[in-house]
Parts: structure tokens; sequence; C-alpha cells
């Protein structure tokens, strides 16, 4: 292990809401692992861990990592139709990864579930509040208020502000303005 990923797995220990902003290549995804872990065995969490992640990185990043990181782990991708991510979802595991899009799945069965820990990789796909995407991850967090949140993405909010918010509200929503109006007020130059 490198140091940076032992410095995430203790920061994200330490904040169980919270950012991870690290270029891609920096291990990420074992921080968040070992963290996972540690929260386990110190009993911190008790229930399993969502993972939601760009398609691409379902299997050839999340499963395959969780499987060498943290081998004692079930970890379970749930991926096909979503009759099957259904079925898989009643599955016991660990570790759950699946994509994005399955927040977007009618009565997403990832709202049903409780969760230990709630990992958002490539964040940015919900930094625009007025989203399906972004409505559909408030509302698994609001079923969940104790878990620990983790957004993760090397290139964080690049365009606005206003994105800045949108994520914030998904990881710290008490800790910045209620409205969008007061966020503009006490972020940005007039």
């Amino acid at each position: 292990p490198f140091p940076w990923q032992q410095d995430t797995a203790d920061f994200c220990t330490l904040n169980p809401r919270s950012f991870v902003f690290g270029s891609a290549g920096t291990g990420k995804t074992i921080s968040l692992l070992w963290t996972y872990d540690y929260l386990r065995q110190s009993r911190a969490v008790t229930e399993p861990m969502l993972v939601m992640c760009p398609k691409s990185c379902v299997r050839s990043v999340w499963v395959e990592e969780a499987a060498i990181t943290v081998p004692h782990l079930h970890t379970l991708a749930l991926v096909g139709d979503g009759e099957r991510r259904l079925e898989r979802i009643e599955q016991d595991a660990d570790i759950y990864v699946t994509n994005h899009h399955t927040l977007l799945t009618e009565g997403s069965p990832l709202a049903k579930r409780k969760w230990g820990v709630i990992v958002l990789d490539e964040a940015t796909v919900a930094q625009d509040m007025s989203t399906r995407m972004w409505k559909a991850l408030m509302h698994i967090l609001d079923e969940n208020p104790y878990a620990c949140v983790y957004l993760l993405t090397a290139t964080p909010c690049s365009q606005s502000a206003v994105q800045a918010y949108g994520l914030a509200k998904l990881v710290v929503p008490g800790r910045v303005p209620y409205t969008l109006t007061v966020w503009r007020q006490a972020t940005q130059y007039k």
C-alpha cells in the first residue's frame, strides 16, 4: 500500500461523510475497501456497503479489487436487467456493487435496503440537483441517515459552484445553506 492510500482510509474512517478527491490511479477504491473493512471489524458499521460506479468499473475495478483487498468479504455485482438485479440484491453479501443507472430503476431496490456505507464513485454524475439521478440518490441517503457516505471523483465540480452545492447537499446537507440562492451569494462573486 502507498502512504496516501492509508491516509485516505484514515481520513474516511474519521470523517464518515466526506469527499475523496484523488487523481485517477491513486487507489481510492482500495482506500474505501480498507475503510469499510475497518468499520465492520470495529463494529462501527454492521450493514453492507453499497458502491455505485460507472458500468465499466463494476467488475473490472470494484469486484476484482475487493476480491484481492478484502477476500474475506463477500462481494456481489448487481448487474443485468432489473429483474436479475432485484434477485441478486436479495442475496446476502457484504459489498454490493452496481452502476449509477440502477438508481433510476423504477422503485429501485437500493432504497429498500439498509446500508452501512454508501459510495458514489465518479460522483460528478450526481452533481446536478435537478436530475432524477440526484433525487434518487438523495432518497437512498434519506432512508439511511446513519450510513457513512463517500463521494469519489478525480474531477470535482469543474463547471460551477452550483454543482459543488449539489454534491455538498448529498454528503453534508446540514452543513451547507438550505437554499441554492444563499449558497450562490456565499460562493460566487457579484
